[in-house]
């Protein structure tokens, strides 16, 4: 265990429209896999966010751990255990995140998103109802071995294992699937066959919300954050590279969640809509399980990005 000082601190898809209201060695190269499925889709090695004892740097006497070593995966491995209630802020250049952390000494994920460059990392305490005090801040210059590496693992807000079920699912997807885009094609639909819209949870989901995709899964039904966890989960594990992103969505400017993957090979969603090879393509996954007729329902300023995870 190393000691240091504490530091004081697209053609692209198109599935758009008017969507559901919402409260809404590691090597990520696809070449290496450990599985081949019958229709000829090759199950990547599963890659996992981990956190190492022995190379975790201690700062505050122990109270805080980081496994500095992942940095150029795209992930901060992290934990710390204090009194009071925490947050982690993260921020590169003007752009930041904020997000909920635990106190107990959980090791948690959190990705770096916002490309390579100078990140500050700052946990924060709780002081006073609605306040909070830095506790503790850390400067990176982060330089990533791919710029898929975000988005190929589980996170703080995409959380699975290889033991979960909703990849355990995408495993049999798999064998169904001749390639990525066929497998992304397979997976949208049972989704959207599978899982309901949770109207009830959507008046009442409280902030900070965090969606369990095994539990959305088990109980078929959710909001708009649920389908793009588990869409983000079944994805990544098959060694599609996903995003979850929430933002708005006109012109009711509901707040909402959807998905982009990245598709080494062209084909088809959906009959409708193609998936254009080597780029990012947006999936709307609620949208479609809703029902809502696509017809005319691709202009891409409907949708306003505003966190990517």
């Amino acid at each position: 265990m190393k000691k240091l000082i504490h530091k004081s601190c697209m053609i692209v898809l198109l599935i758009i429209g008017i969507t559901v209201m919402c409260s809404c060695s590691e090597n990520t190269q696809p070449s290496e896999t450990s599985d081949s499925s019958s229709g000829g889709y090759e199950v990547p090695e599963f890659l996992d966010a981990q956190f190492s004892e022995e190379e975790a740097t201690e700062y505050e006497d122990g109270n805080i751990e980081i496994d500095e070593t992942k940095l150029s995966y795209g992930y901060l491995a992290m934990k710390a255990e204090k009194d009071n209630e925490l947050k982690l802020k993260i921020t590169h250049d003007e752009e930041s995140y904020i997000y909920d952390f635990e106190n107990d000494g959980t090791v948690q994920f959190f990705p770096l998103n916002m490309g390579d460059g100078e990140y500050e990392v700052i946990l924060l305490e709780f002081i006073s109802e609605g306040k909070y005090a830095k506790s503790f801040s850390i400067d990176y210059d982060v330089a990533m071995e791919n710029e898929f590496d975000p988005y190929i693992r589980p996170n703080k807000v995409v959380n699975y294992t290889a033991d979960s079920e909703c990849v355990q699912l995408a495993k049999k997807l798999a064998t169904k699937a001749s390639d990525d885009a066929q497998l992304v094609s397979i997976v949208y639909e049972y989704l959207c066959d599978h899982v309901t819209y949770d109207d009830e949870k959507a008046a009442t989901v409280e902030a900070g919300y965090l969606p369990t995709p095994d539990e959305t899964l088990e109980s078929g039904k959710g909001i708009c954050f649920d389908y793009a966890a588990l869409a983000a989960s079944m994805f990544r594990s098959m060694g599609i590279p996903c995003q979850l992103i929430t933002g708005y969505v006109s012109p009711s400017n509901v707040y909402h969640a959807w998905n982009k993957v990245y598709l080494e090979s062209q084909g088809w969603v959906t009959v409708e809509i193609a998936a254009d090879a080597k780029n990012w393509n947006r999936i709307d996954i609620t949208f479609a399980a809703s029902g809502v007729d696509t017809e005319n329902l691709d202009d891409d300023t409907l949708y306003t990005q505003r966190y990517t995870y």
